[in-house]
Formats: structure tokens, sequence, C-alpha cells
């Protein structure tokens, strides 16, 4: 490629870019936010057991 071919087409896709960001700056996307997973607490060895018993966990669900 020679040289006045290479600054041609650099000049090109520096007026491409420009083209394309006056573009999409005319016609925004929304994009929904989304929201991130969460995983749940997992309860601790001494908190109260899920299941409802009463009991520590470490001594009703954990085994």
């Amino acid at each position: 490629m020679s040289p006045e071919a290479f600054e041609e087409s650099v000049d090109a896709i520096r007026l491409a870019a420009l083209d394309l960001h006056a573009y999409w700056m005319a016609h925004p996307q929304e994009k929904a936010v989304q929201q991130p997973i969460k995983a749940e607490e997992k309860p601790g060895r001494n908190d109260p057991c899920p299941c409802g018993s009463g009991k520590k966990f470490k001594q009703c669900c954990l085994h």
C-alpha cells in the first residue's frame, strides 16, 4: 500500500468513526438496567434453623 493510499484510508476511517458517533448520539438505545442476582444468605452454625424447629442449625439440619 502506498503512503498516499494509507493516508486516504486513515482519513476514511476517521470520518467513518465520526459518522458512527454522530449516528449513535442522535439515536440512543434504551437498555434496561439489570439487577444483580444475589445468593441467599446461608444460616450460621449457631443461628436458629430455617426449618422452624427452634434448634440451632448445627444441631438440626447441618448434618
